[in-house]
């Protein structure tokens, strides 16, 4: 009973949550129509180098900084507690 209580209570604040999050209804017309102009180029290139790969790199490397960052950021807050036990 008090679990599912406590249960309840976290459903209802992701509800509550994701309900305040606007409806996505597409990408405006001038990004998708870039998209589509640079598809040609982009496949172009990827007979002389793998662009694919060159992506799958780069968005690993920001997903690195993202951690690393994060990591730097909790060390910081944590830092600014008073009467930490270090």
């Amino acid at each position: 009973m008090i679990i599912d209580f406590i249960f309840n209570m976290v459903v209802s604040f992701l509800t509550f949550a994701i309900g305040l999050l606007p409806n996505f209804q597409g990408l405006p017309y001038g990004v998708s129509s870039a998209f589509q102009t640079i598809q040609p180029f982009i496949d172009s290139a990827s007979a002389i180098f793998p662009m694919d790969t060159l992506i799958q790199i780069l968005l690993l490397t920001i997903s690195i900084q993202l951690a690393v960052f994060a990591w730097d950021m909790f060390w910081w807050f944590y830092s600014k507690i008073p009467g930490k036990f270090t």
